[in-house]
């Protein structure tokens, strides 16, 4: 059973965020009732993720928090990665 199964069986669980570590890329699972989820992905290219004046943000409503994809990736340096 893969993580993502695992997540979606617990009853309490209301959403959940996979980070990906090699590549701008956040899948978003919310729980929209008991047996339905609502699902979204998040990605740029490397060049996108740089500051801009309306960068790409996550709501995070569970904790009162907005987070930018530039600032969850920050200090990845995705040329080391590659090599």
């Amino acid at each position: 059973m893969s993580h993502r199964t695992r997540l979606r069986l617990v009853t309490r669980t209301l959403g959940f965020r996979l980070i990906d570590q090699e590549r701008i890329y956040i899948e978003h699972f919310s729980k929209t009732d008991q047996k339905s989820w609502l699902f979204c992905d998040y990605a740029e290219s490397e060049q996108e993720i740089t500051p801009s004046p309306e960068p790409k943000t996550i709501s995070l409503s569970s904790v009162k928090l907005e987070i930018s994809l530039a600032d969850i990736y920050n200090k990845v340096n995705f040329e080391e990665l590659a090599d």
